[in-house]
Protein backbone atom coordinates (compact mmCIF):
# COMPACT_ATOMS: atom_id res chain seq x y z
CA UNK A 1 0.00 0.00 0.00
CA UNK A 2 2.94 2.18 0.92
CA UNK A 3 2.71 4.29 3.64
CA UNK A 4 -0.48 6.92 4.14
CA UNK A 5 0.06 10.26 5.96
CA UNK A 6 -3.42 11.27 6.66
CA UNK A 7 -4.25 15.28 7.87
CA UNK A 8 -6.59 17.27 8.97
CA UNK A 9 -6.53 19.68 6.32
CA UNK A 10 -4.82 20.03 2.89
CA UNK A 11 -2.11 22.76 3.99
CA UNK A 12 -0.76 20.73 5.99
CA UNK A 13 -0.75 17.84 4.31
CA UNK A 14 1.38 20.12 1.63
CA UNK A 15 3.28 21.66 4.66
CA UNK A 16 4.28 17.54 5.48
CA UNK A 17 5.45 16.83 2.51
CA UNK A 18 7.63 20.63 2.07
CA UNK A 19 9.13 19.05 4.92
CA UNK A 20 10.57 15.85 3.61
CA UNK A 21 11.88 18.04 0.54
CA UNK A 22 12.99 20.37 2.86
CA UNK A 23 14.98 17.58 4.52
CA UNK A 24 16.43 16.44 0.89
CA UNK A 25 17.67 19.58 0.25
CA UNK A 26 19.30 20.35 3.91
CA UNK A 27 21.16 16.38 3.47
CA UNK A 28 22.48 17.65 -0.06
CA UNK A 29 23.77 20.93 1.31
CA UNK A 30 25.28 18.68 4.19
CA UNK A 31 27.09 16.37 1.97
CA UNK A 32 27.84 18.97 -1.28
CA UNK A 33 25.62 16.95 -3.66
CA UNK A 34 22.17 17.40 -5.05
CA UNK A 35 18.71 16.07 -5.07
CA UNK A 36 17.11 15.30 -8.52
CA UNK A 37 13.42 15.82 -8.61
CA UNK A 38 10.40 15.53 -11.30
CA UNK A 39 7.56 17.98 -9.70
CA UNK A 40 4.19 18.40 -11.23
CA UNK A 41 1.39 21.19 -12.69
CA UNK A 42 -1.78 21.06 -10.79
CA UNK A 43 -3.76 22.91 -8.52
CA UNK A 44 -3.23 20.16 -5.82
CA UNK A 45 0.40 20.99 -5.76
CA UNK A 46 -0.18 25.31 -5.02
CA UNK A 47 -0.04 24.93 -1.45
CA UNK A 48 3.32 23.13 -1.17
CA UNK A 49 4.94 25.35 -3.52
CA UNK A 50 3.42 28.23 -1.82
CA UNK A 51 4.89 26.81 1.16
CA UNK A 52 8.50 25.92 -0.22
CA UNK A 53 8.54 29.44 -1.33
CA UNK A 54 7.39 31.11 2.14
CA UNK A 55 10.49 28.99 3.65
CA UNK A 56 13.11 29.86 0.62
CA UNK A 57 11.99 33.85 1.44
CA UNK A 58 11.80 33.84 5.27
CA UNK A 59 13.87 31.06 6.44
CA UNK A 60 16.67 31.10 3.51
CA UNK A 61 16.04 27.68 1.93
CA UNK A 62 18.15 27.04 -0.87
CA UNK A 63 17.40 25.04 -4.19
CA UNK A 64 20.84 25.81 -5.47
CA UNK A 65 21.09 21.81 -5.43
CA UNK A 66 18.19 20.41 -6.56
CA UNK A 67 17.97 19.25 -10.39
CA UNK A 68 14.36 19.23 -11.48
CA UNK A 69 12.39 17.90 -14.36
CA UNK A 70 8.81 18.89 -15.15
CA UNK A 71 6.38 15.87 -15.03
CA UNK A 72 4.42 16.35 -18.45
CA UNK A 73 3.78 19.25 -21.09
CA UNK A 74 0.78 19.72 -23.17
CA UNK A 75 1.67 19.24 -26.83
CA UNK A 76 1.85 21.38 -29.05
CA UNK A 77 2.11 23.92 -25.75
CA UNK A 78 -0.32 26.47 -26.68
CA UNK A 79 1.11 29.91 -27.60
CA UNK A 80 0.36 31.41 -23.89
CA UNK A 81 2.17 28.80 -22.33
CA UNK A 82 1.93 25.74 -20.86
CA UNK A 83 3.22 23.05 -17.31
CA UNK A 84 6.29 23.93 -17.91
CA UNK A 85 5.17 28.03 -18.04
CA UNK A 86 3.19 26.98 -14.56
CA UNK A 87 6.44 25.66 -12.70
CA UNK A 88 8.22 28.64 -13.73
CA UNK A 89 5.67 30.91 -12.55
CA UNK A 90 4.45 28.90 -9.31
CA UNK A 91 7.74 27.79 -8.30
CA UNK A 92 10.99 28.27 -10.00
CA UNK A 93 11.18 31.37 -10.73
CA UNK A 94 10.92 32.64 -7.10
CA UNK A 95 13.43 30.84 -5.66
CA UNK A 96 17.34 30.39 -6.34
CA UNK A 97 16.41 27.41 -8.56
CA UNK A 98 19.64 26.97 -11.46
CA UNK A 99 18.72 27.37 -14.76
CA UNK A 100 21.35 24.91 -15.65
CA UNK A 101 19.73 22.06 -13.50
CA UNK A 102 15.75 22.87 -15.07
CA UNK A 103 15.14 20.37 -17.61
CA UNK A 104 11.70 20.79 -19.50
CA UNK A 105 9.91 18.56 -21.82
CA UNK A 106 9.81 20.73 -25.14
CA UNK A 107 6.07 20.74 -26.10
CA UNK A 108 6.75 23.19 -29.26
CA UNK A 109 8.55 19.91 -30.93
CA UNK A 110 6.91 18.77 -34.33
CA UNK A 111 5.29 15.38 -34.11
CA UNK A 112 8.40 14.12 -36.14
CA UNK A 113 10.89 15.16 -33.46
CA UNK A 114 9.08 13.97 -30.36
CA UNK A 115 10.81 10.36 -30.08
CA UNK A 116 13.54 12.22 -30.44
CA UNK A 117 12.81 14.82 -27.42
CA UNK A 118 11.76 12.12 -25.37
CA UNK A 119 14.40 10.15 -25.83
CA UNK A 120 16.90 12.82 -24.93
CA UNK A 121 14.69 13.84 -21.91
CA UNK A 122 15.59 10.03 -20.58
CA UNK A 123 18.97 10.31 -21.70
CA UNK A 124 19.22 13.27 -19.34
CA UNK A 125 17.62 11.35 -16.51
CA UNK A 126 20.09 9.10 -16.73
CA UNK A 127 23.05 11.62 -16.71
CA UNK A 128 22.13 12.49 -13.40
CA UNK A 129 22.09 9.15 -11.73
CA UNK A 130 18.38 9.06 -12.19
CA UNK A 131 15.50 10.48 -10.36
CA UNK A 132 15.64 10.57 -6.90
CA UNK A 133 12.14 11.80 -5.57
CA UNK A 134 8.96 11.92 -8.22
CA UNK A 135 5.95 14.02 -6.68
CA UNK A 136 2.82 13.52 -8.45
CA UNK A 137 -0.49 14.78 -8.03
CA UNK A 138 -3.31 11.76 -8.83
CA UNK A 139 -6.09 12.08 -11.74
CA UNK A 140 -9.63 11.49 -11.56
CA UNK A 141 -9.45 8.79 -13.46
CA UNK A 142 -5.99 7.54 -12.03
CA UNK A 143 -3.83 9.15 -14.22
CA UNK A 144 0.03 9.56 -12.95
CA UNK A 145 1.60 12.33 -14.64
CA UNK A 146 -0.26 11.90 -18.56
CA UNK A 147 -0.02 7.83 -18.18
CA UNK A 148 -3.54 7.58 -18.28
CA UNK A 149 -5.75 4.56 -17.97
CA UNK A 150 -4.25 1.51 -20.11
CA UNK A 151 -0.43 2.77 -19.75
CA UNK A 152 1.87 -0.13 -19.46
CA UNK A 153 3.85 0.11 -15.94
CA UNK A 154 6.67 -0.17 -18.05
CA UNK A 155 6.08 3.05 -20.39
CA UNK A 156 9.06 5.91 -21.02
CA UNK A 157 8.33 9.24 -21.95
CA UNK A 158 6.32 9.56 -24.91
CA UNK A 159 3.88 11.04 -26.45
CA UNK A 160 0.26 10.34 -25.60
CA UNK A 161 -3.15 11.13 -26.83
CA UNK A 162 -5.30 12.67 -23.80
CA UNK A 163 -8.68 11.33 -22.15
CA UNK A 164 -11.67 13.78 -22.03
CA UNK A 165 -11.97 13.99 -18.47
CA UNK A 166 -7.88 14.99 -18.22
CA UNK A 167 -8.50 17.54 -20.58
CA UNK A 168 -11.29 18.85 -18.67
CA UNK A 169 -9.33 19.11 -15.45
CA UNK A 170 -6.57 21.10 -17.65
CA UNK A 171 -9.16 23.52 -18.85
CA UNK A 172 -10.16 24.15 -15.30
CA UNK A 173 -6.69 25.41 -14.70
CA UNK A 174 -6.46 27.50 -17.72
CA UNK A 175 -9.50 27.61 -20.73
CA UNK A 176 -6.59 27.26 -23.44
CA UNK A 177 -4.98 23.97 -22.04
CA UNK A 178 -8.92 22.02 -22.63
CA UNK A 179 -8.11 22.53 -26.60
CA UNK A 180 -4.92 20.84 -26.34
CA UNK A 181 -5.37 16.48 -27.24
CA UNK A 182 -2.10 15.57 -26.30
CA UNK A 183 0.61 15.65 -23.88
CA UNK A 184 4.37 14.56 -23.40
CA UNK A 185 4.39 12.96 -20.46
CA UNK A 186 7.18 10.84 -18.27
CA UNK A 187 5.86 7.23 -18.43
CA UNK A 188 5.14 4.76 -15.45
CA UNK A 189 8.89 2.73 -16.19
CA UNK A 190 10.33 5.70 -15.55
CA UNK A 191 8.27 7.32 -12.22
CA UNK A 192 8.27 3.68 -10.63
CA UNK A 193 12.35 4.11 -11.24
CA UNK A 194 12.70 6.51 -9.00
CA UNK A 195 14.21 6.08 -5.91
CA UNK A 196 11.25 7.92 -3.60
CA UNK A 197 7.70 8.49 -4.93
CA UNK A 198 5.22 11.41 -3.12
CA UNK A 199 1.51 11.43 -3.65
CA UNK A 200 -0.13 14.78 -2.78
CA UNK A 201 -4.21 14.24 -3.08
CA UNK A 202 -6.58 16.33 -0.92
CA UNK A 203 -10.11 16.79 -1.71
CA UNK A 204 -13.46 14.75 -1.14
CA UNK A 205 -13.00 14.94 -5.61
CA UNK A 206 -10.17 12.68 -5.16
CA UNK A 207 -11.51 10.02 -2.10
CA UNK A 208 -12.21 7.01 -4.48
CA UNK A 209 -9.39 7.10 -6.77
CA UNK A 210 -6.62 7.66 -3.74
CA UNK A 211 -8.48 4.08 -2.02
CA UNK A 212 -8.81 2.06 -5.36
CA UNK A 213 -5.54 3.26 -6.17
CA UNK A 214 -4.29 1.95 -2.52
CA UNK A 215 -6.57 -1.03 -2.41
CA UNK A 216 -7.34 -2.32 -5.99
CA UNK A 217 -4.52 -4.81 -7.66
CA UNK A 218 -2.58 -3.30 -9.92
CA UNK A 219 -3.93 -3.34 -13.34
CA UNK A 220 -3.64 -1.01 -16.37
CA UNK A 221 -7.22 0.74 -16.27
CA UNK A 222 -5.95 2.10 -12.98
CA UNK A 223 -2.34 3.45 -13.33
CA UNK A 224 -1.88 4.81 -10.01
CA UNK A 225 -2.55 1.38 -8.80
CA UNK A 226 0.62 0.43 -9.98
CA UNK A 227 2.45 2.66 -7.39
CA UNK A 228 1.77 -0.36 -5.19
CA UNK A 229 4.79 -1.97 -6.80
CA UNK A 230 7.10 0.58 -5.56
CA UNK A 231 9.03 0.48 -2.26
CA UNK A 232 9.43 3.46 -1.17
CA UNK A 233 5.53 5.46 -1.60
CA UNK A 234 4.20 8.13 0.61
CA UNK A 235 0.89 9.24 0.27
CA UNK A 236 0.27 12.68 1.61
CA UNK A 237 -3.72 13.12 2.03
CA UNK A 238 -6.21 15.14 3.89
CA UNK A 239 -9.07 13.83 5.51
CA UNK A 240 -11.02 14.32 2.57
CA UNK A 241 -9.05 12.61 -0.03
CA UNK A 242 -8.44 9.53 2.63
CA UNK A 243 -12.38 9.18 3.45
CA UNK A 244 -12.67 5.73 1.89
CA UNK A 245 -9.54 4.49 2.71
CA UNK A 246 -9.54 1.14 5.13
CA UNK A 247 -7.60 0.53 8.05
CA UNK A 248 -5.86 4.51 7.57
CA UNK A 249 -3.37 5.35 10.23
CA UNK A 250 -3.78 9.09 10.96
CA UNK A 251 -0.64 11.25 10.78
CA UNK A 252 -0.97 14.62 12.70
Amino acid sequence: MGMLAIHPDAPTAAARLADALEAELRGAERRRGRVVWALPTGRTVLPLYEELLRRHREEGLSFARAVVFHLDELWPTPPGGGFGAFLRERLLGGADFREENLHFLEGAADEAACQAVCSEYEARIRSVGGLGHVVLGIGINGHLAYNEPGSSPDSRTRLVRLLPSSRLAAGAMDPAWQDVRHALTLGLGTILAARRVSVLATGEAKAAVVAAALQSRPYADLPASWLQRHPAVTWYLDEAAAAVVASRPVSR
